[in-house]
């Protein structure tokens, strides 16, 4: 089963890569986030109607995924992950030095 990731912008702008409700119903979203130094990406988990004994409240800002809602996910990622170069004007070797702290050797 493929199921269209449910992608949008933010008012600012910012790409949400997919949001969909995990097996607990928690409201799962993959959204780009603001930061300045690079790209990064965020991860929410909020509600979903389980309480977790172990916490004792109704989400600890964790996921519970089936085999389908983890490919999406990972789709979501992976959409972050082939999008962000463009979106940032980088190369992924340029992303990946500045995350190190290293010089670019083009510019």
């Amino acid at each position: 089963m493929t199921t269209t990731p449910n992608r949008s912008i933010t008012p600012r702008g910012f790409a949400t890569y997919d949001e969909f409700a995990d097996s607990y119903g928690a409201t799962v979203r993959v959204r780009e986030s603001s930061a300045a130094s690079g790209p990064h990406v965020w991860v929410f988990v909020e509600g979903g109607g389980v309480e977790r004994r172990e916490v004792g409240k109704l989400n600890d800002g964790s996921g519970h995924f089936n085999y389908s809602e983890a490919k999406r996910l990972r789709d979501a990622l992976d959409t972050f992950l082939s999008e962000a170069p463009e979106r940032w004007g980088m190369t992924e070797e340029q992303i990946l030095a500045n995350e190190r702290g290293e010089e670019d050797d083009e510019g």
